[in-house]
């Protein structure tokens, strides 16, 4: 079986949240501070007390911080263990 792959520059006006327990898509002009292009990402760090927050450009290939604050604190659970990094998104 031979499985082509296409390479893609844009999203098409949508943007892409991933985290290791949830993802989702969605158009980008729905939402206030969210750009259309982008790919976000939220992992736990390899010393495993921070956690990694960043944002991929499909336009430029360009990787930066996240520049949305999040505390940390919303990370934790009470057993001091990650919890489930989950995007929240409102109901349509």
């Amino acid at each position: 079986m031979t499985i082509a792959c296409t390479e893609i520059n844009s999203l098409d006006g949508d943007c892409i949240f991933i985290s290791p327990c949830s993802s989702n898509s969605f158009r980008a002009c729905l939402y206030d501070g969210v750009e259309d292009d982008l790919i976000y990402f939220i992992y736990p760090a390899k010393n495993a007390s921070t956690f990694d927050k960043f944002v991929y450009s499909m336009r430029n290939g360009t990787m930066v911080p996240f520049a949305g604050e999040i505390a940390e604190d919303n990370f934790w659970a009470p057993n001091g263990r990650v919890r489930n990094l989950t995007w929240l998104f409102p109901s349509e």
